[in-house]
């Protein structure tokens, strides 16, 4: 995941994960460019794990549509499945924030309408009745990011390496 942000981003010097979980993905952005790497995720009992984990790394337990960073305050601003966690009106904001924050590049990954991903959804819904929006029931492709966002000009792309079930998306602010 690290390699494919930086493919985005070009070198970084500080980088913003919006939704890090664990930080993994952060951890290996520091790691590769030795950047400040900050994450921010509202789960408290990772952002604990993390922080063990990664002491290198900056975390916060925060709702992300409430930041304290000031603008472009980071090289990359990026997510990694999280986008397809909420309504159209908060993907706007979230999009507005990654831009907000970022100098150089924004970057998400979310999940890509292909036929494995599509047949993983029908397995999700019918057989484990699972629905709603953290029920990664959105699926993405560059014709969609056009017509959800019109006034963003997203770089996209399936991802072979993983077996296209993500789509990767950026774009220079």
């Amino acid at each position: 995941l690290a390699r494919r942000i930086l493919s985005f981003s070009g070198p970084i010097t500080s980088a913003l994960e919006l939704g890090c979980g664990s930080a993994s993905t952060l951890a290996h952005l520091e790691r590769m460019t030795g950047a400040m790497c900050y994450g921010v995720d509202r789960c408290r009992e990772i952002v604990t794990i993390a922080r063990r984990e990664y002491p290198n790394i900056t975390l916060h337990t925060r709702d992300i549509f409430d930041l304290p960073y000031q603008k472009k305050s980071f090289d990359v601003v990026y997510s990694v499945g999280l986008l397809e966690h909420f309504p159209h009106p908060e993907q706007l904001a979230l999009l507005r924030i990654h831009i907000t924050l970022a100098r150089k590049a924004i970057v998400l990954m979310a999940p890509a309408d292909s036929l494995l991903m599509r047949t993983i959804h029908f397995y999700n819904k019918t057989m484990r009745a699972r629905t709603g929006n953290w029920a990664d029931e959105e699926l993405f492709s560059q014709r969609l990011l056009t017509q959800k966002f019109p006034s963003y000009a997203f770089h996209a792309f399936k991802d072979p390496l993983f077996a296209n079930l993500c789509l990767w998306f950026g774009r220079r602010p």
